[in-house]
């Protein structure tokens, strides 16, 4: 074979591998821009679902925190110990309310500051029914504010068990954002075994635990 011959090899070989190559450039550029599509569809209903979650978050605890509060505004019998109860529980709310965020934050930082809101609402909720618990050893039915005692155990405790269930289910992980997963275990794990209704509170097993 004469060297013309060889060029002429060495030109049609080098013209098939670059056909090949271009096929394969464009069979990645059509793979990378389907995956990129799918992408960015799961990272579109990830944000919606976010959203969707953040927004329910958000009017459970303002719901919680609407129920909690209404018995340390409402009118209440003028007694010391009882009064003190509702001081005490108004500045564990006005806490809440400063601890949420004022600013915008990194993605997935509201939803971490509401449920720890949630969490927070929980421990003074579950922290009330234990104070009145104890106040309604000490009373009888005669007395002044009973009624009112009553009512908070019971709203506490209903509050506490229907919010709870939830934030069983919830991704507590978020909750390494802000330092708050301390609480939430205590919360789960400590006080909701230790919650009481009104029968529960008056029990004599109660009194021997």
């Amino acid at each position: 074979m004469t060297t013309s011959d060889w060029s002429a090899l060495w030109a049609i070989g080098s013209g098939i591998v670059t056909l090949i190559l271009s096929v394969i450039a464009i069979w990645l550029s059509l793979y990378f821009y389907t995956r990129g599509k799918d992408t960015e569809k799961n990272v579109t209903t990830a944000l919606a679902e976010i959203k969707t979650q953040t927004a329910a978050l958000e009017r459970l605890a303002s719901r919680q925190l609407d129920r909690l509060t209404k018995f340390a505004t409402e009118t209440r019998p003028n007694d010391p110990a009882l009064a003190e109860v509702a001081r005490t529980f108004k500045e564990m709310s006005m806490l809440i309310l400063q601890l949420a965020p004022s600013s915008p934050t990194p993605s997935g930082g509201l939803e971490a500051d509401l449920l720890l809101s949630n969490f927070q609402a929980m421990y003074f909720a579950s922290v009330l029914n234990a104070l009145c618990a104890v106040c309604l050893k000490e009373m009888s039915p005669t007395d002044e504010g009973y009624g009112w005692v009553c009512g908070i155990i019971e709203q506490s405790y209903m509050f506490f068990k229907s919010s709870e269930p939830s934030l069983r289910q919830a991704d507590l992980s978020l909750l390494e954002r802000n330092g708050g997963l301390e609480l939430a275990r205590e919360v789960l794990d400590d006080l909701a075994p230790s919650l009481r209704n009104v029968v529960m509170a008056q029990s004599p097993e109660d009194d021997k635990e």
